[in-house]
């Protein structure tokens, strides 16, 4: 379920996986079809069905071999008539936005704040020293 959302001045695009804790958010340059279709193939499998809101630059995402459903906001559908809705998305947003990392943080530092919560939201209910620790000693065999 991508979506956008302007965060302290920046373009903050992420999406979740209904039935998992995968998610990203990432900040964006501008909410262009182009710009959001490239994220959309870098973190979502074509033939995966993207629910989102109604943003145009969404319009297209069936050429690209997605199966695309949208949520009008607007309107006093909050759930579609098939089942879809955006509600574990728009928590998500809420999570990230009451996060201590984001608040009162430079513009410019806002990736690695996102990135920090994403990694927290993965890894909740986990012992985080632990999980980081196992990360980093990943990462330093990966990198030999």
């Amino acid at each position: 379920m991508p979506s956008g959302h302007v965060v302290e001045g920046e373009w903050v695009f992420g999406g979740i996986e209904e039935d998992s804790r995968n998610c990203f958010m990432m900040t964006v340059e501008d909410r262009s079809d182009k710009t959001l279709l490239k994220r959309i193939q870098e973190w979502i499998e074509p033939g995966s069905t993207i629910v989102s809101d109604c943003w145009k630059a969404f319009s297209n995402l069936s050429k690209y071999g997605y199966i695309h459903k949208t949520m009008n906001h607007y309107s006093v559908e909050f759930v579609s008539p098939e089942g879809y809705d955006t509600n574990k998305q728009e928590r998500h947003w809420r999570q990230m936005k009451m996060h201590p990392s984001t608040h009162g943080r430079k513009k410019e530092h806002y990736s690695s704040y996102l990135t920090e919560f994403n990694w927290q939201h993965v890894n909740r209910g986990k012992d985080l020293l632990e999980v980081f620790l196992k990360d980093v000693a990943q990462i330093r065999l990966s990198t030999q």
